[in-house]
């Protein structure tokens, strides 16, 4: 007892910073930022490269836009690889949690007609995403014929948020994901995230939990157990899509088997992309997001 007294106490304080983390040298997701958009000629071999379709571009009146979509990047770095001109550079840090209403891509460039030095791409196959042309109710279960997909969004009182700020209680779902953002989740109740100490706590049943944390983009067997438990938790139940699977399909998106996200399923409350995110990631969503959302109820 004495000798684990001292290693305690050579250990020293190991929690973090409530809020705010550094971001880990290995992650595998930023931000991608045009450096140099000055040197683009539209050729799009940035957008053909990207395997998760993290890069689009959209025609407007003057020329074009290129767009990027922080919930679908996985951080390969094909898009910089393949580009000539070296206009792209990713920038590895901690992925920013998306708000109800706030939109899942950011435009990196303008190119007006007059800068196309190359023949401009065909943007029809690359606008939309390969899962936009399914619908839910194609791909679900006969236990659920009668259910329309996604699930009404829920309506969140200031009350209830302000609550939940102080005791988050949430119940995690695994709906096919690779387990590297559950593996991030684990983390989080370890000594230097320890996220008790801030009223957080991960249950074992729906009906104690205040809200969801999804990891995976739902696959057709996980549809059934994700609208029971998305059922039986009780209201105000916010829903957490964790990792890029949950936010867009990640590197799933398009296939038979899976939904593209839990947004074609169940109303997301806070979207928070990585591939997977850091547990700094998800501490700051579960802590900020809940700010910003009260915030939001406040307004309306």
């Amino acid at each position: 007892m004495f000798e684990n007294l001292m290693i305690a106490i050579r250990s020293g304080f190991l929690t973090g910073t409530p809020t705010r983390f550094k971001p880990h040298a290995r992650n595998a997701h930023g931000s991608l930022e045009a450096v140099a958009a000055n040197r683009c000629n539209g050729c799009g071999v940035c957008v053909k490269a990207c395997p998760v379709n993290a890069l689009s571009v959209r025609t407007t009146e003057d020329g074009m836009e290129f767009l990027f979509h922080p919930g679908r990047c996985v951080g390969c770095v094909r898009c910089i690889d393949a580009c000539t001109k070296s206009v792209l550079r990713f920038i590895p840090g901690n992925s920013t949690f998306q708000l109800p209403g706030t939109p899942d891509q950011k435009k990196l460039l303008d190119l007006s007609r007059s800068g196309m030095t190359s023949t401009p791409i065909d943007d029809g196959a690359l606008v939309s995403s390969p899962g936009d042309n399914k619908s839910s109710e194609e791909c679900v279960s006969t236990n659920l014929e009668n259910i329309k997909f996604p699930l009404s969004t829920e309506a969140y009182k200031t009350a209830d948020i302000a609550v939940l700020r102080n005791s988050l209680h949430c119940r995690h779902l695994d709906v096919g994901s690779c387990n590297g953002c559950d593996n991030e989740m684990i983390a989080l109740g370890g000594p230097h995230y320890d996220v008790q100490r801030l009223g957080i706590d991960f249950v074992a049943s729906p009906r104690h939990a205040d809200a969801l944390t999804l990891t995976g983009p739902i696959s057709r067997n996980s549809l059934v157990a994700t609208y029971e438990t998305f059922t039986a938790t009780p209201k105000p139940r916010l829903v957490f899509a964790v990792g890029n699977c949950a936010c867009s399909g990640g590197i799933f998106e398009g296939s038979y088997a899976v939904f593209d996200g839990a947004s074609k399923v169940v109303p997301v409350t806070i979207r928070i992309p990585g591939c997977p995110p850091t547990p700094g990631d998800i501490l700051n969503a579960l802590t900020e997001g809940l700010k910003q959302l009260q915030t939001i109820c406040d307004r309306e």
